[in-house]
């Protein structure tokens, strides 16, 4: 019988949490969540979601009336309708959210044959302080008495209707012998529709192509950087690191260029930077004389292009050199593709300590390298890793035992940066977590980024290409310690004005909700809400004083102090902010002065109009 044997680990859990299982197939995705809830140990409502982000599917249950397609590029596919074998058996993994914000990152380790036709614990990890877990022999006799899978003719019955049968006391699931997916009630993403247009439009027109010329094109590297700019060889000499390009004539630099970039060693350099995605692109152009590829191949083929590794002509046909071919072959070695990945995950776990450290411990840049490869590496083995990243395109060094981002050097910042996080430990992302915020700039799965970057679209009227530079803005300033002022500075830059007050309150009320799950280099990558948690609990019935750091937060708490107290809450308005001269002209320039005081907080703007906020400016030289 085929099964499949998966680590479900509970997200967000220091140490993890998980279990490792087997589940039986031939079953469908809703089936497969009623057994999850019990093998998680956790309560699971109708309203939960499995996402294969790689494939860009979520799977839910189906309601009448409701919007299926919840984001621009994932289809939807109903979870009763769809069984598990063929999703389970070609993507390497898939997020559980219970619809209760648990959250389960599910590893699918690979498919086996059992003869036990129920699911079953093999191992677990627990944590005293996050979570604890039944014992393994207990839940796996509770799992086999609920989930006795019998095999027959399809079960396409709901999570809620199969809920409800456990319920009357019957048990036992009923998975298919030859398990068939219904597609009627499945919907394609704005994405997909639009690549399949993309895609058939492409075929159309290659098809109408003269086959003879689509097929003769043999492109060679040379011919292929004859159409760019001496700016543009100069660059990517200088990124090789030749030595006196800068008074060659065009087409001697265009020869150097090409025999560096032919050198095997060179070859490898190179091509270890791309992804899998990038390298099948690559390998599918490789394997022909050249061919029509589809938009997103395009858009994979770019970085070949940007070395000559490939020609892409003007109405898209792409092929490879025939003298890159006979290189990439010799290159092309087992040992090869394992510097590749791990390479890949390097530069991607390098990119990280910008969005959350800033300097870090070799040993935490490690242990996100390792989370990523699978395999555990010395620290001897991440220096060698992390000296095969060309230095143009690493954005960090080394200095003894610290990984530390190249832009805060100057100075010695970095021991500022250092100085000012504390003892705190380290987060540590998930995978899925790196290439989503690699991949974009900052994290777009995350559910305040997602209403932000909604809000812009549909309330601002804000082009998609323009949101996205917008959030990787918004956010960066935000987990640099950025406040509301800091974040409009960036729509005065890009001359977007909001249209009335309503809008400006509205769209700080996100800022604020995507501050606490913003996570701040100053933290060290937890997010403020995460660091609430992990501060000492009060004495029972002892609530936390509120203090604001800005005249705005005051007003605010001033206005709502009465609530707060209601609650328990303590409103400290003066402890935070200075006093300051002010000098006050109510007849204008021309008229009598008038002397007083005034409070200022930390985030207001510095009175001595240098443009800084205060606690860095005046009131940092006040405070010692």
């Amino acid at each position: 019988m085929k099964t499949f044997q998966i680590k479900l680990a509970e997200k967000k859990t220091k140490p993890p949490v998980w279990k490792r299982c087997i589940v039986p197939g031939g079953i469908t995705f809703s089936q497969l969540a009623v057994i999850l809830e019990a093998i998680a140990e956790t309560e699971v409502s109708e309203q939960y979601e499995f996402e294969f982000y790689q494939a860009g599917i979520q799977l839910r249950e189906w309601r009448e009336g409701e919007q299926a397609v919840r984001r621009y590029n994932f289809d939807y596919w109903c979870s009763s309708d769809t069984y598990i074998d063929d999703l389970m058996g070609r993507e390497p993994w898939f997020t559980f959210r219970t619809g209760k914000e648990k959250e389960y990152r599910v590893t699918i380790e690979k498919c086996v044959t059992d003869e036990k036709p129920y699911p079953y614990i093999l191992k677990q990890k627990e944590s005293p302080d996050s979570r604890t877990w039944m014992d393994v022999e207990k839940a796996n006799q509770e799992l086999r008495g609920q989930f006795q899978v019998t095999y027959g003719d399809p079960d396409y019955r709901t999570f809620d209707e199969l809920k409800q049968e456990m319920k009357t006391g019957s048990f036992g699931l009923r998975g298919a012998e030859k398990p068939v997916s219904r597609a009627e009630r499945n919907e394609k993403s704005s994405e997909t529709k639009l690549r399949e247009f993309a895609d058939l439009l492409q075929k159309h027109l290659a098809e109408n192509r003269n086959a003879q010329e689509r097929y003769t094109r043999n492109p060679e590297m040379a011919e292929i950087m004859s159409s760019w700019t001496k700016e543009e060889l100069k660059s990517l000499a200088e990124d090789l690191e030749l030595k006196g390009y800068h008074s060659l004539k065009k087409d001697i630099l265009v020869g150097k260029i090409k025999e560096e970039l032919l050198k095997p060693s060179v070859m490898e350099r190179q091509m270890m930077m791309f992804s899998d995605e990038e390298i099948a692109a690559f390998e599918s152009v490789l394997k022909t004389t050249g061919y029509y590829p589809v938009r997103k191949d395009l858009e994979l083929l770019e970085g070949f292009y940007n070395l000559a590794y490939a020609g892409i002509y003007n109405d898209n046909f792409s092929a490879v050199p025939d003298e890159v071919k006979k290189i990439y072959k010799k290159v092309n070695t087992p040992k090869f593709r394992k510097k590749r990945k791990r390479a890949f995950w390097m530069i991607r776990c390098l990119t990280m300590v910008i969005f959350l450290y800033v300097l870090a411990p070799i040993s935490v840049i490690k242990e996100m390298l390792v989370k990523c490869l699978g395999e555990d590496i010395s620290e001897e083995e991440f220096r060698e890793i992390f000296a095969w990243i060309p230095d143009y395109q690493n954005p960090c060094v080394i200095r003894g035992e610290w990984v530390i981002y190249k832009e805060v050097l100057p100075q010695g910042l970095y021991n500022k940066i250092k100085e000012s996080q504390g003892d705190l430990e380290y987060y540590i992302p998930e995978q899925e977590e790196i290439l989503d915020y690699t991949g974009h700039g900052y994290p777009s799965r995350d559910t305040c980024c997602r209403k932000v970057k909604e809000f812009l679209i549909k309330r601002m009227k804000i082009e998609e290409e323009q949101t996205e530079n917008l959030m990787q803005g918004i956010y960066s300033k935000i987990s640099l310690g950025g406040g509301p002022s800091d974040v409009t500075e960036i729509f005065e830059e890009e001359g977007i004005i909001f249209p009335d007050e309503t809008t400006v309150r509205d769209f700080i009320a996100l800022l604020i909700e995507l501050n606490n799950s913003t996570r701040m280099i100053q933290n060290r990558g937890w997010t403020p809400s995460e660091m609430t948690k992990k501060r000492p609990v009060l004495p029972e019935g002892q609530k936390p004083t509120i203090v604001p750091m800005s005249s705005l937060a005051a007003e605010q708490l001033k206005q709502a102090s009465n609530e707060l107290q209601q609650m328990g809450f303590t409103v400290d308005l003066d402890s935070g902010a200075d006093e300051v001269e002010t000098v006050f002209m109510p007849d204008g320039i021309a008229g009598h002065t008038v002397k007083g005081t005034k409070k200022i907080y930390p985030n207001d703007p510095c009175p001595c109009g240098s443009g800084k906020k205060y606690k860095k400016c005046c009131g940092k030289s006040k405070k010692g």
